[in-house]
C-alpha cells in the first residue's frame, strides 16, 4: 500500500519560508509536524485552506471520534492510501478502538469491494450525465432558433430520457452511459445543423480581413 518514495517531497524545517514557518507554529510547538504538513509546505495557500478543513473534520464535526475514524480508515483502505491508513490506525488506537475493530474494516472493505466499485462507477457515470445534460440544455437555450425544430426536439427528448434514467436509483452505470451516448449523438447532429459563422475571425481560412487596408505606410529600409 505504501510507495517506495513520495510523489511530492516533504520539506524539512530548514527549507520552510517565513509563511510556512508561521503556518507550522502550532504544530512545531507541540513537536507534531507530520509528513502531511511537510508535504503541504510546498504550497502554503493549499496548506492554509486544508488546515481549516482538517481542523473541522478532526475536531469540530458532529461525528463521534469513533465514527470519524471508522469513516477515514475505510476510505483510506479503499483508496489504498498507506499514509492515511497508517496515521489513522494510530489515532484510532488512541481513542480506544481495538485491533479487532480495525481488522474488521479491512475484511468489510474486501467483502464489499465489488459492491463499492459498482457504486463508484454509478456515481462517476451520473456525474458525466449531469455534465452532458447541462451542456445540452445550454446549447438548446442559446441556439434553438438557429436549427430545425425537429433537431432541437430530438436533442431535448434524449436529454429528458437521460434525466429520467439518472433519477431512477435502480439505474446502473451501463444504462446511464447508454443514455449519455444517445445525447452525444443528438448533440453532434444539433451542432452540424448550426449555421456557420461568416467572417469568423478565429477561422484561419478566412481571408476577408480588412485590417491590412488602412493608411499605414511601410517605412523605408535604410542601411546604417
Amino acid at each position: 500500500m505504501r510507495l517506495d518514495s513520495p510523489r511530492i517531497r516533504p520539506l524539512e524545517k530548514g527549507e520552510w519560508n517565513d509563511e510556512v514557518q508561521e503556518l507550522m507554529k502550532p504544530f512545531a510547538s507541540q513537536d507534531r509536524v507530520f509528513n502531511i504538513f511537510k508535504t503541504l509546505a510546498n504550497h502554503p495557500d493549499l496548506a492554509r485552506r486544508w488546515m481549516v478543513f482538517a481542523n473541522h473534520i478532526l475536531g469540530k464535526s458532529t461525528l463521534s471520534d469513533r465514527d470519524r475514524e471508522l469513516l477515514i480508515l475505510r476510505i483510506g483502505y479503499l483508496c489504498q492510501s498507506g499514509y492515511e491508513w497508517g496515521q489513522h490506525v494510530q489515532i484510532s488506537r488512541r481513542i480506544g478502538m481495538s485491533d479487532d475493530e480495525i481488522d474488521k474494516i479491512v475484511k468489510d472493505a474486501e467483502k464489499f469491494a465489488e459492491e463499492d466499485q459498482k457504486k463508484k462507477s454509478n456515481i462517476e457515470s451520473k456525474n458525466s450525465a449531469e455534465a452532458v445534460i447541462y451542456q445540452s440544455e445550454k446549447l438548446i437555450k442559446e441556439n434553438s432558433d438557429k436549427v430545425p425544430e425537429e433537431v432541437t426536439s430530438e436533442l431535448q427528448k434524449e436529454v429528458d430520457d437521460l434525466k429520467s434514467v439518472i433519477s431512477n436509483e435502480e439505474s446502473d452505470s451501463e444504462q446511464i452511459n447508454e443514455g449519455i451516448e444517445k445525447v452525444n449523438l443528438a448533440l453532434q447532429k444539433f451542432g452540424q445543423n448550426l449555421p456557420q459563422q461568416e467572417n469568423d475571425p478565429s477561422d484561419p481560412t478566412n481571408t476577408d480581413d480588412k485590417s491590412d487596408e488602412d493608411d499605414t505606410v511601410d517605412g523605408e529600409y535604410k542601411e546604417v
